[in-house]
């Protein structure tokens, strides 16, 4: 199945309009550490740090999604498949994030820009699960490009 860019940019468009609404009506503590939370596993996969806390953090079927290709984020992760990857390497800088959360907090999307020197600019879209014991963990990782 083929998701065509302007598909995906108008997807993007969308969220971040939900998000900025759904920010300026919620100042909540609860929701400030859950976007430390996200945002930080986020980073700490992005900046190639601690791989096992990154194994932990993904769904037993998470999937990367670049281009037309479908993978298992496991396989991913663990270096398996050459020419996947999504970590940004050394002097990522974040260009824009965003965290967009379900009115109950079971399911939420962080959207990331960064640019590095080994790879450029990249958008990553990160959908994660709230499980019943309160991890939360990564479903799917979309990167552009």
């Amino acid at each position: 199945m083929l998701v065509r860019r302007s598909t995906l940019v108008a997807i993007t468009v969308l969220l971040l309009t939900v998000q900025q609404s759904y920010c300026r009506g919620n100042d909540d503590n609860a929701a400030v550490q859950l976007n430390q939370k996200l945002l930080g596993m986020v980073k700490n996969i992005l900046g190639g740090n601690d791989i096992s806390a990154t194994k932990s953090s993904l769904a037993p079927r998470a999937q990367l999604v670049t281009g037309t290709s479908l993978k298992d984020l496991h396989a991913v992760v663990n270096g398996e498949l050459k020419g996947y990857s999504i970590t940004e390497g050394h002097g990522v800088k974040y260009l824009f994030e965003n965290l967009i959360t379900s009115d109950d907090r079971t399911a939420a999307i962080v959207l990331v820009k960064t640019s590095s020197p080994a790879i450029g600019e990249r958008i990553h879209s990160i959908v994660f699960f709230r499980k019943p014991n309160g991890d939360w963990k990564i479903a799917s990782w979309h990167i552009s490009k």
